[in-house]
């Protein structure tokens, strides 16, 4: 499994957060806005009731931005940050006109 044993993947990509020298995988999260995110909350905050933090399961979490709707919705879901795949200004998450926002509450 990946999830269990990112290392054994070089498909995973690792990145060095929180605590200095511990590696996490990055999961960017398609839809997410899909979620409430008081159930994100539940699984991204350290003291949530199924948190992966502090587990053999802790990761980076980035939530797909798409509207601006979506800046609250990812800091209180307790997501790491957030991703756009689009490659240009097709919605308000891709424009990065709009990225300055999001850097606010990130």
């Amino acid at each position: 499994s990946l999830i269990l044993l990112p290392n054994a993947s070089p498909a995973v990509v690792q990145h060095e957060v929180i605590v200095p020298s511990s590696l996490f995988p990055s999961h960017g999260r398609y839809d997410s806005y899909h979620v409430p995110p008081a159930d994100w909350r539940s699984i991204l905050a350290p003291g949530g009731a199924d948190t992966i933090r502090g587990t053999a399961l802790a990761a980076r979490v980035l939530a797909l931005y798409v509207s601006a709707g979506d800046i609250a919705e990812i800091a209180a879901g307790g997501f790491d940050g957030a991703y756009t795949y689009f490659a240009g200004p097709v919605t308000h998450g891709s424009d990065p006109r709009n990225w300055a926002q999001l850097m606010i509450v990130a």
